[in-house]
């Protein structure tokens, strides 16, 4: 877990405040049952009969819309109370809670820290040294597909196939020696 804070300015004194708790990455089945209470919610707001698809609560109230919800549930997963002694008590706070008691902006920083923490705990290289960079390029050219750059973390990726374009045209640019 990590220490954080949700932050958030008071109204009446424009004061910056903050809350102090924990944070963890949430699992992959934690992230899908708060998938699952975005849509249950959905299902209790619109008087549906049955839980709707991703889909369908996307066209009730706006694919924008719905994408706020959903993140108040993921973040709702990932919170945990810090009391003063330091101990931490699951869940921080319901998500009706956690949205009603702190504005959208803040649970946006907040959800940005944790996709940063998220990264953190990924195994995947970040950034490749030219020696790494020309062997994976080497290893795509020898498998004869792109699975070699599944040691690259998937943000990389476009960074990765830009420098590999990149020296492809200045290598058939480059005069001839």
């Amino acid at each position: 877990m990590y220490p954080e804070t949700i932050r958030r300015r008071d109204p009446k004194t424009g004061e910056l405040q903050e809350v102090k708790l924990l944070v963890r990455v949430p699992t992959s089945m934690e992230i899908a049952r708060s998938r699952l209470k975005a849509l249950d919610w959905v299902k209790r707001e619109a008087r549906l009969s049955s839980r709707p698809t991703l889909g369908e609560a996307e066209a009730i109230f706006g694919p924008s819309a719905f994408d706020e919800i959903d993140t108040v549930f993921f973040l709702a997963a990932c919170l945990f109370d810090l009391d003063p002694m330091g101990n931490s008590h699951p869940p921080y706070m319901i998500a009706s809670e956690l949205d009603a008691n702190h504005p959208r902006a803040s649970l946006h920083d907040l959800y940005a820290r944790v996709s940063f923490y998220q990264s953190t705990e990924d195994p995947r290289v970040p950034e490749l040294t030219e020696a790494e960079f020309s062997q994976t390029v080497a290893a795509i050219a020898k498998a004869g597909n792109l699975s070699p750059l599944v040691v690259i973390d998937g943000r990389a990726h476009s960074s990765f196939i830009a420098t590999m374009a990149s020296q492809l045209a200045a290598y058939q640019t480059a005069p001839p020696s």
